[in-house]
């Protein structure tokens, strides 16, 4: 199921990232998102190719671990 994000901005993909995260964790201030930046810069750079791409995020309580998956 893909969706239109082409307007997504870095600042507004950390924004949902960490609204999913404060959702499943109590605290996610703790949670480490490592790359997450970096995530971000391929989420738009696909967009640019591609104009349709799928942004999944996980998030788990055991270990405190939080995943962003893009597939387009």
């Amino acid at each position: 199921m893909s969706k239109e994000i082409r307007s997504l901005t870095i600042k507004e993909i950390e924004e949902r990232f960490h609204k999913e995260l404060s959702r499943k964790i109590p605290n996610p201030e703790e949670v480490t998102i490592e790359k997450l930046e970096l995530t971000a810069q391929e989420i738009l750079t696909a967009m640019r190719v591609n104009r349709r791409v799928n942004v999944k995020f996980e998030c788990k309580l055991i270990p405190p671990k939080c995943t962003i998956t893009i597939t387009w």
